[in-house]
């Protein structure tokens, strides 16, 4: 839905987290259509998912700090394709599930109103707080 929107208004579609962080990861790379396309490609479940995201033209934030992993995700882009087939495998995986939730509304009330003091991330914490439980 997000997409569809974002695509509408010319916007590009940002993947934060794109491989689900650390508490997600594990399953992400032991699907089995995720890791036989990794075989196929001589590659990491990774550099599949990273590079499934470029193919579908979304920006991809993985948030590595290990040289070897930034290395590997650059190697995602340089030397990996995926074929219209594995493409297709890729998005029936979708699930419509979000590791981390997003919710347009408390977004949308929080970026309305001035931000406090980026300095002082306790009353920054407190106002997520009370947005989120509105």
């Amino acid at each position: 839905e997000e997409k569809a929107l974002a695509e509408k208004r010319g916007m590009m579609v940002e993947c934060w987290y794109p491989l689900g962080g650390a508490a997600s990861r594990g399953a992400l790379f032991q699907d089995p259509i995720i890791k036989q396309i990794a075989k196929a490609h001589g590659c990491t479940p990774a550099q599949v998912i990273i590079r499934w995201h470029i193919q579908e033209g979304h920006s991809v934030i993985p948030g590595a700090t290990d040289h070897g992993y930034i290395q590997e995700n650059i190697n995602a882009v340089k030397q990996i394709r995926l074929t219209e087939e594995e493409m297709k495998l890729m998005r029936s995986l979708n699930k419509e599930k979000r590791f981390y939730p997003f919710d347009i509304e408390v977004t949308r009330r929080f970026c309305s109103n001035p931000l406090p003091d980026a300095t002082n991330n306790d009353e920054w914490q407190k106002k997520m707080n009370d947005e989120l439980n509105k």
